[in-house]
């Protein structure tokens, strides 16, 4: 049975239990045992008007308890609905009344920390996180407090159960009460581990291909490449560089090149430079 209707069988109970009592002590003392025929009219008036009082009470307690009941329950399906709105966003979410006091946050919040709601509820940064990263927590927070409006920071979290902390972007707000004094903040955290691994993997390489690059050209710096009309003698071969000095062929393309020369006798030569040899070894040679 709900109450509201609990309220008014009580009261209506009440009523007729104060007509009876008021009957027997009228009767018992003043009435010489009559409980109606001997009283007078308005004793009877005002034991009714107390009844229907009683009753009436009753009525009026029953509706502002079935008022207060019902707006209960839409303020607590309100609170569930804007729950399940935070538990669906996929970024952690936490809320801090004004003395700092963790008083709501998201499932996405739960899974990063690695614990639970209801060991997060009711404590402080410095009751779930490490000391020295609590203190930066409790220092921005007092200065956000302090300086109503947004903070946003890059620093670090560590979750329960993470062997190192994680990278992350703080992005926190004040929230008013109703006289316009600062009641609390909200704040949610992006995680930003992986992007930092992947800029200084960027700058790794870009070092290198730095690297490389300066490298490349230091070395490009040192070659000299043969380019243009090069003057050579038509019957010695020499080569004429650009001081008018003459030099032989291989001379002058090892100091413009990074090529080297080894040196051998072609079969003309050979024969012209040295026919005796070479006809015996033409001679000896197998066919």
């Amino acid at each position: 049975m709900k109450i509201e209707n609990k309220i008014i069988l009580l009261s209506i109970a009440l009523g007729i239990l104060v007509w009876v009592i008021d009957s027997l002590v009228d009767s018992l003392v003043f009435y010489e045992g009559s409980i109606i025929a001997s009283v007078p009219h308005h004793e009877l008036y005002m034991r009714s008007l107390i009844a229907v009082c009683l009753i009436g009470l009753g009525l009026v307690c029953s509706k502002l308890i079935g008022q207060h009941n019902k707006t209960e329950q839409m303020l607590s399906n309100q609170l569930s609905f804007e729950q399940q709105l935070l538990d669906n966003i996929p970024v952690p979410i936490f809320l801090k009344n004004e003395k700092y006091i963790y008083t709501g946050c998201n499932k996405s919040f739960e899974n990063f920390l690695s614990m639970d709601r209801q060991d997060i509820i009711g404590k402080s940064t410095f009751d779930i996180a490490p000391a020295k990263l609590a203190a930066v927590y409790h220092e921005k927070d007092t200065e956000l407090m302090n300086n109503p409006g947004v903070q946003i920071y890059e620093f670090e979290v560590k979750g329960k159960n993470n062997n190192s902390n994680r990278q992350v972007i703080f992005h926190k707000a004040t929230l008013e009460e109703s006289d316009g004094n600062v009641g609390g903040l909200i704040g949610v955290i992006l995680d930003i581990t992986e992007r930092k691994k992947a800029e200084k993997e960027k700058d790794n390489v870009i070092s290198k291909l730095e690297r490389l690059t300066a490298k490349l050209e230091k070395t490009l710096e040192e070659v000299e490449t043969l380019r243009g009309i090069i003057p050579i003698c038509s019957i010695c071969k020499n080569i004429r560089d650009d001081k008018g000095f003459w030099s032989k062929v291989e001379h002058y393309i090892q100091k413009h090149s990074l090529a080297g020369f080894t040196h051998g006798i072609c079969p003309d030569c050979a024969g012209k430079h040295y026919p005796e040899f070479y006809s015996e070894q033409k001679t000896n040679k197998p066919s």
